[in-house]
């Protein structure tokens, strides 16, 4: 699924209280057992303020049920690049607890 990074870009400032610049975008094509678990775009926004992690990750994909998901990670533990973002997210959502993961759905 697409979306403009200047979407992605209010969300991770609202979420994350601090003006957001677009770093880079990466595209994934992320594969298990030789299926497709995740395809799409990662990008990676800085933020405008002292903190102790300035980098954020920053996607969405439309869920099984249709909905659309945007996710942002914070540049901390397992999630130092684009790609274990997006692994460290998709380990969460196979149970393991992630502290420093936000989400929202809205309605397609």
């Amino acid at each position: 699924m697409r979306t403009k990074p200047d979407q992605l870009k209010q969300i991770v400032e609202s979420r994350h209280g601090a003006p957001a610049e677009l770093a880079q975008s990466v595209y994934i094509h992320e594969r298990q057992q030789g299926m497709t678990v995740w395809e799409g775009v990662v990008h990676t926004f800085d933020l405008d303020r002292a903190q102790s992690s300035k980098r954020i990750y920053a996607w969405c994909s439309r869920r099984g049920d249709g909905t659309v998901e945007f996710v942002t990670v914070v540049h901390a533990g397992r999630a130092i690049d684009p790609l274990e973002a997006l692994r460290t997210t998709l380990a969460s959502e196979a149970g393991e607890y992630l502290p420093d993961m936000q989400r929202s759905w809205l309605a397609a």
